[in-house]
């Protein structure tokens, strides 16, 4: 009785028939929808679109957009539970019908709201919390690029689904290559487009977002920072170009093995340059030598780091002179790094005095002539060690710390002055070297 009564025939569309069962199941699945709509723009939109940095007016724009998406799909479902799909266009490679116009309108209407959530909702509610930081005018470029690099990825993926579902996808030309057929395509360039602005895409976020909390943690300087991105950049394009001619129907057989034989050649061409630039990405990472330390390498030269490249490094000697030093010699070779610890060194003076004189004073004066410098810290207290009976004097060295590693030499000189200074007065000799020869006279 219930089937009966549901497959009575309201009215006729066309040549359709329209039973009652149809008209009540659209209509139970239409409301649903809107019921599903109102709960979750209630319980979850709401909320989440509270919580964000976006505009009322964007809010509105986006219940605008996601409520058309919902009525096409309402369409949709009646146009084929009542049988409506009606053909404007058929032959035998393509059929244009209603359900296929609705179903091409729905998917521009999603590519409307992906684009504006990702562009809402992800990158201007990033930016703007580094707006609350004092980045607003160098966030601003970066926010109006990236929004714009996302809409031509989304869009021209819908071109890209609007082409295969109507069937519009044009053969460009057709090739003939070793009894392989080739159909190039218009999705063909689509994709090879798409794939260059994902890599562009994924460049900055790992160069504004992930990379940038790397640099804050390990204080890597800008210029580090800016070559560090550019590796990261070449990398990444050189692995979507690849990619991007295999979509476009190249060999790629042939392309890897070119490029395998002139990567050889470059290796060995460039060995000691590739050996460079992993150097410098280790000491980047690693962090055994940071901007302004200072270093004292295997020729005994000193040196500030001014900067840390990925080839060189830059110090700055006592001469205010710039010393470049490629990384790999940094890495390989033994470098004493002053300052990895602390900033304040060690440093000796040493200095004999004749046999006879009076230890106990000579340990006063050289104690005294080092407090009197005022580059001298006082703790660590700078101690004296008698270290032994030369040959022609009592040796003594005197150690004490400073922090002016740069000029140690010439604080060394002002203590030795007073060294001097002070010995004399207190009648302390130093001695000239001295030989006692002894001859045998022969019978």
């Amino acid at each position: 009785m219930l089937r009966e009564f549901l497959q009575q025939i309201l009215f006729t569309i066309g040549e359709n028939p329209i039973s009652l069962g149809s008209v009540i199941s659209a209509t139970l699945i239409g409301l649903s929808i809107l019921l599903i709509y109102g709960i979750t723009k209630r319980k979850i939109f709401r909320q989440l679109l509270e919580n964000s940095e976006v505009e009322k007016k964007e809010v509105k724009t986006f219940y605008g957009y996601l409520r058309l998406f919902l009525l096409l799909l309402i369409l949709l479902i009646v146009v084929n539970l009542l049988s409506i799909n009606y053909s404007f266009f058929n032959s035998e490679n393509i059929n244009f019908n209603v359900g296929l116009v609705i179903g091409g309108l729905m998917i521009i209407q999603a590519a409307r709201i992906v684009d504006w959530v990702i562009s809402n909702l992800f990158v201007h509610t990033y930016y703007a919390k580094q707006d609350e930081r004092g980045q607003e005018q160098e966030n601003k470029p970066n926010e109006l690029k990236m929004t714009r690099r996302v809409q031509w990825i989304i869009y021209l993926f819908t071109l890209f689904l609007l082409l295969r579902n109507f069937d519009l996808d044009v053969t460009l030309f057709h090739t003939e290559f070793q009894n392989n057929h080739f159909d190039f395509k218009l999705t063909n360039i689509i994709s090879a487009i798409l794939i260059l602005l994902l890599a562009r895409v994924i460049i900055s976020l790992l160069t504004q977002l992930i990379l940038v909390g790397v640099y804050q943690n390990r204080k890597i300087d800008i210029g580090a920072q800016i070559a560090l991105n550019q590796l990261v950049s070449y990398v990444i394009y050189v692995i979507a170009g690849i990619v991007a001619l295999n979509y476009l129907g190249f060999n790629m057989t042939l392309i890897w093995g070119g490029a395998a034989a002139l990567l050889v050649g470059l290796g060995l061409g460039l060995q000691q340059t590739f050996n460079d630039l992993f150097s410098g990405i280790l000491l980047l990472f690693e962090r055994s030598i940071t901007v302004g330390d200072v270093l004292r390498l295997e020729n005994g030269k000193f040196g500030t780091v001014k900067k840390i490249g990925l080839r060189t490094t830059m110090l700055e000697t006592l001469g205010n002179v710039s010393l470049i030093v490629p990384n790999s010699k940094i890495v390989t070779n033994q470098v004493y790094n002053l300052t990895h610890n602390n900033n304040k060194v060690r440093f000796e003076i040493a200095i004999g005095v004749a046999y006879g004189s009076d230890t106990s004073a000579v340990k006063k004066l050289l104690l005294q002539a080092v407090k009197n410098n005022p580059y001298i810290l006082d703790y660590p207290a700078p101690f004296v060690r008698f270290v032994g009976f030369g040959d022609s004097s009592l040796d003594f060295e005197i150690y004490f710390f400073s922090r002016n590693l740069i000029v140690i030499e010439d604080i060394k000189s002002d203590i030795r002055f007073d060294i001097d200074k002070l010995f004399r007065e207190n009648n302390i000799e130093i001695p000239y070297p001295q030989r006692v020869v002894w001859s045998k006279k022969e019978e």
